[in-house]
């Protein structure tokens, strides 16, 4: 077996030992399987490699032009079966290989109880971990914010601002007032990345998610649980 098939594709590719053939796919029939990383699975798994195509352009002058070369690779997992394509571009300008998948991969994957939320928290989870994937913090922190707002809003209806939406759910019972400066401190993230330009770190928005997940979890899908029990367990009987 060749040596040149154990190098990557990108680095084939720029060593010019790959080749396409008129109206058709190219798969590296001898090449191991590749490990990637798959967002269903939440790991590295070995995938099918269902073959490449690639393409050449040409920016800038015709006198000095910039080649452009990209391949473009069909992976399935192995385990979960979900597909993605993994893009690898070089120029002739640099040695750099850019490396991009579609779908992007999930640093954070949306707990599975969130299909318990009602749509429009639904709906603004999916946008929180689209944007997450591509490494967007100040939008994932916003989006975050906006989540407390939307839970806050249901819990008592439109009365006004962020702390007088915390203040009066303290005082209904609703929260405890450890929850409310839990919480506060997760929706100043969301603040300074609107207002102060503050771009959070990947560890600072996984703490600000998990504060916004566990409260979104004790609103709207543990409460249902403990008033079920609470109605079906007998009350104890007075002197017993």
């Amino acid at each position: 077996m060749p040596l040149w098939v154990y190098l990557r594709p990108s680095v084939r590719l720029r060593l010019g030992l790959v080749w396409r053939e008129e109206g058709r796919c190219v798969t590296d029939a001898e090449s191991p399987p590749p490990r990637s990383y798959c967002n269903g699975c939440g790991r590295d798994q070995v995938h099918r490699d269902h073959g490449a195509i690639r393409c050449e352009r040409r920016e800038g002058t015709s006198q000095y032009p910039i080649i452009i070369r990209e391949e473009w690779r069909i992976l399935q997992c192995g385990g979960c079966e979900s597909v993605k394509a993994v893009v690898q571009i070089v120029s002739s300008q640099s040695d750099k290989v850019i490396e991009t998948c579609y779908p992007p991969h999930r640093s954070r994957s949306s707990p599975p109880w969130t299909r318990k939320l009602p749509e429009d928290c639904q709906a603004l989870v999916r946008e929180i971990y689209d944007v997450l994937s591509i490494d967007c913090m100040s939008l994932a922190a916003m989006g975050a914010r906006a989540l407390i707002d939307l839970m806050l809003t249901d819990m008592l209806g439109d009365i006004g601002g962020f702390q007088r939406k915390l203040a009066q759910a303290v005082k209904d019972g609703m929260i405890t007032p450890l929850q409310k400066t839990v919480i506060t401190t997760a929706v100043e993230v969301g603040h300074a990345a609107s207002h102060r330009g503050f771009i959070p770190t990947i560890e600072q928005l996984e703490d600000v998610l998990e504060i916004v997940e566990h409260a979104l979890k004790d609103r709207y899908v543990i409460q249902a649980p403990s008033d079920r029990l609470k109605g079906a367990v007998p009350r104890r009987e007075k002197g017993g």
